[in-house]
């Protein structure tokens, strides 16, 4: 799966992730993909969402205002 490709599609879910019926939006959007395709644009959004203990630039993957917060001693970016 070529990222550069699937970046639109990409972009429409990392917006929707918060949705309570997400599940039933990506099979919705991701109906023509393969298994292996679906798998790895999940990898890839779990990828982007996972907490980080560096403080990363997003601000042009996520439109939203970002701001960064520390807990626990751990600095982190929250986006939204």
């Amino acid at each position: 799966m070529d990222l550069a490709q699937q970046q639109p599609l990409i972009d429409q879910l990392i917006t929707l992730q918060r949705e309570a019926d997400f599940e039933e939006l990506f099979l919705r959007l991701t109906a023509e993909q393969s298994s292996n395709t679906r798998f790895l644009l999940k990898m890839e959004l779990n990828r982007r969402g996972a907490d980080s203990r560096r403080v990363l630039d997003m601000r042009s993957d996520w439109p939203q205002a970002c701001r960064v917060f520390e807990f626990a001693g751990v600095t982190r970016l929250h986006a939204g």
